[in-house]
C-alpha cells in the first residue's frame, strides 16, 4: 500500500508534494490525503511531521482562515471550501498540528438568517457544522444557535430523512441511483447531530436500509455510483458508526461488514480498491478496513495499526484557533 502511494510523489514540490492523479501537478488536498493514508496505516514514524504540517499551513488564508488551493480547486470554491478546511483539519490533526489562523469564516453563520440560507441553498453545510460544534464549546455567535441549526435542518428533507414516510416518499419519487445518493447525503449530515453530542433520531431506520443496500458481492451503495470505491466506505462507516450506537441488529451488523472487509482484500478486487490511480480513493480503502477493525475487534482481516480518519476527534479546532 506504501509502494502504491509513493506512486503519487510530486518531488518537484519537496517531500511533502503529492499529485491527485497521474498526470496533474501537486495540491494541497493530496498532501493531505497521503499525511492520512500514513497515520492510518501506521506509517508517519521517521516523517518530520512540524515541517509537514508547515507546509500544510502555508496553503492558509491569513484573513479568513480558508485554505487556498490553486491545484485542487473545483468548479465552485465556496462549495469546496469547507470540505478543504476539513480534509487539511483533519491531518493536521493527524500531524499533530493546528491551522496557523482563526477560522474566521465563520461568520457565515453569524445570524440565523444567513445559517438558513447557507443549509437552504444546500451548500457543504456539514463541515460546517462538524466544524462548529466540534470546537465551539457553546461559544455561539446568537442564542439559541444549536437549536435553529437542527430546526433549520429538519425543514429541508433533502438534507435530513426524519422517519419512514419520509424514505419511503425519496425512493418512490427518484430513480434507484438517485434515491441513494440523498439518501446518503443524509446520512453524512447525521454527523452534525454526533459533533453536538445528540442521539439520532430513528437510527434503526438507517440500520435497516444501510444493510439493504449491501449487494452480493458484500459491496455497498453500488449502482450507478460514480465514486464506487467511496461508496463502499460510507456503508462500511454507516455500519459501524450504528452499531457503537444501539443494539439494534447487533449480528447482522457484524456479518454485513465483515462481508464488506473481505471484498476489500480479495485478491480479485486489489485494481477496484487499492490500485484505483487517486490517491484520494487509495485513502477510502484504507479508512474502509479503519472502520471494520473498530467493529471486528480480534478480526484477523483487521489485525494491524489501522487508525480511522472519518473521525469526529480529528475535527478539534483547539480553544485558541476558535472564532472568538
Amino acid at each position: 500500500m506504501w509502494e502504491e502511494l509513493s506512486r503519487f510523489r510530486a518531488p518537484e514540490q519537496g517531500v511533502f508534494g503529492y499529485r491527485a492523479r497521474q498526470g496533474l501537478g501537486a495540491s494541497l488536498a493530496a498532501s493531505c490525503d497521503a499525511a492520512l493514508i500514513l497515520y492510518s496505516t501506521g506509517g508517519l514514524e521517521g516523517y518530520d511531521l512540524a515541517a509537514w504540517a508547515g507546509y500544510l499551513n502555508s496553503f492558509q488564508d491569513a484573513a479568513t482562515g480558508w485554505f487556498q488551493d490553486d491545484g485542487s480547486a473545483w468548479v465552485t470554491p465556496l462549495r469546496v471550501q469547507p470540505w478543504l478546511f476539513g480534509l487539511v483539519l483533519r491531518a493536521l490533526n493527524a500531524l499533530h498540528a493546528q491551522p496557523a489562523f482563526r477560522a474566521s469564516f465563520l461568520k457565515v453563520w453569524d445570524t440565523p438568517e444567513k445559517m438558513r440560507d447557507w443549509i437552504c441553498a444546500g451548500r457543504d453545510f456539514m463541515h460546517l457544522a462538524i466544524i462548529w460544534f466540534g470546537s465551539a464549546r457553546g461559544r455561539y455567535p446568537f442564542d439559541d444557535f444549536e437549536a435553529t441549526f437542527f430546526q433549520a435542518l429538519s425543514e429541508c428533507r433533502e438534507h435530513f430523512i426524519p422517519d419512514r414516510v419520509a424514505f419511503q416518499q425519496v425512493r418512490a419519487q427518484h430513480p434507484p441511483a438517485a434515491a441513494q445518493m440523498i439518501l446518503k447525503d443524509a446520512f453524512h449530515n447525521l454527523f452534525a447531530w454526533y459533533a453536538a453530542g445528540r442521539e439520532v433520531p430513528e437510527l434503526p431506520l438507517y440500520i435497516d436500509w444501510v444493510l439493504h443496500e449491501q449487494d452480493e458481492n458484500g459491496l455497498f451503495f453500488q449502482e450507478g455510483t460514480r465514486a464506487p470505491v467511496y461508496s463502499h466506505m460510507d456503508g462500511m462507516q454507516m455500519v459501524v458508526e450504528f452499531s457503537q450506537r444501539t443494539d439494534y441488529r447487533g449480528g447482522d451488523c457484524c456479518q454485513a461488514v465483515e462481508r464488506g472487509l473481505e471484498a476489500v482484500l480479495a485478491a480479485s478486487n486489489s485494481e477496484f480498491f487499492w490500485r484505483t490511480g487517486r490517491v484520494h480513493s487509495l485513502l477510502a480503502s484504507c479508512e474502509t478496513v479503519a472502520q471494520a477493525a473498530r467493529l471486528l475487534r480480534g478480526h484477523p482481516l483487521a489485525e494491524g495499526p489501522w487508525r480511522c480518519v472519518w473521525d469526529l476527534r480529528m475535527w478539534h479546532l483547539g480553544e485558541t484557533h476558535f472564532l472568538g
